[in-house]
């Protein structure tokens, strides 16, 4: 969940089509955000795996893990949910 969000929105990351989902729960929907695919290597699905919110609630930090090349994190300004910016990667 996102620390102070007025709506209880989370995110949530689809194992097998590289995407970070928003969801809302007042609105029953879940919401693709960001795609991680630039980040995949061609023709593999990523895994994104640990997932820590600041408590401002505004950075996201994520793992990525996939097949041959493990151990990506990115950092996401998550200040606009709906629009989430990597502000930096460290592989």
């Amino acid at each position: 969940m996102i620390p102070g969000d007025r709506r209880l929105r989370a995110f949530t990351a689809g194992m097998a089509d590289n995407k970070l989902y928003l969801i809302d729960p007042q609105r029953g929907t879940a919401t693709p955000v960001y795609d991680f695919s630039p980040y995949a290597v061609p023709g593999t699905a990523i895994w994104p795996q640990l997932f820590r919110i600041n408590h401002d609630g505004m950075r996201l930090f994520i793992t990525l893990n996939y097949v041959g090349n493990a151990g990506k994190v990115l950092q996401l300004d998550i200040s606009r949910p709906e629009h989430p910016k990597v502000l930096d990667v460290v592989i």
